[in-house]
């Protein structure tokens, strides 16, 4: 899907994430998830169909972005729906990391851009009831990924502790996610590695050990351990604070 893309570290993830689509578009039980949903009137014989509803790779209309709206509205607290959002602004956090690359470390602003983006779609109004929902979520992200950790000297924001990914809650209330990220960027600071704060961005953007396990070809375990390991140094560099 990406062929063309200029940047060469770029289809890691890109190319990732769109073979999780391939699988993911065509699951019975997703589609008759989606169906339910009602957010197309034609019968939905895979989620590329959603795609297309809410404007990806199409110009943008008032009709593709209400749909988009109404998917942005229910990923709040549903992780489907946010994945298929996410899937829908792929074109253009992709063109924002290419403007923004020029030589430096693409994969690695991709990936950062990539678990704002989630944290954006998850738990921001960022979008909802503007005429232009995906340029909205686009800006958001490139916010919280590039602009914001700058003006804090953090070098990310997370919104979830990493201990508790799996029962993260519906809602994250603005001062709590404000506390969070300062906590995590206290740590990075005090010299929380990076190996630690990949595990900690990752597992927000996949949801669970289990995912992410899958995704770096090792057990569940060895990445519970890896979790275990990356709360414990947040917890030891903040608590000294």
């Amino acid at each position: 899907m990406h062929t063309d893309d200029p940047v060469a570290a770029l289809p890691s993830l890109s190319k990732r994430l769109d073979m999780e689509w391939t699988t993911l578009c065509r699951r019975p039980h997703v589609l008759r998830t989606v169906r339910r949903w009602q957010l197309v009137e034609a019968p939905l014989a895979d989620l590329d169909a959603v795609l297309s509803a809410c404007g990806y790779r199409l110009a943008p209309t008032p009709t593709r972005n209400v749909v988009l709206g109404r998917l942005v509205e229910r990923a709040h607290d549903d992780e489907l729906a946010a994945r298929i959002v996410l899937q829908r602004l792929l074109p253009g956090l992709l063109a924002t990391v290419r403007r923004r690359a020029r030589g430096a470390r693409s994969e690695g602003l991709f990936e950062e851009l990539v678990g704002a983006a989630w944290i954006s779609i998850r738990s921001a109004n960022a979008g909802v009831g503007s005429s232009a929902i995906a340029a909205a979520l686009i800006s958001d992200a490139r916010h919280r990924a590039f602009v914001a950790p700058s003006r804090r000297r953090s070098a990310t924001e997370v919104s979830l502790d990493p201990g508790q990914l799996e029962q993260a809650p519906a809602t994250v209330d603005p001062s709590a996610f404000e506390e969070l990220v300062d906590v995590v960027g206290e740590a990075r600071r005090g010299g929380l590695p990076d190996e630690d704060l990949d595990l900690v961005v990752n597992l927000l953007r996949v949801g669970t050990p289990t995912a992410l396990a899958a995704e770096r070809n090792v057990t569940t375990r060895t990445v519970r351990n890896h979790r275990a390991r990356a709360t414990f140094r947040i917890h030891r560099l903040t608590a000294a604070a």
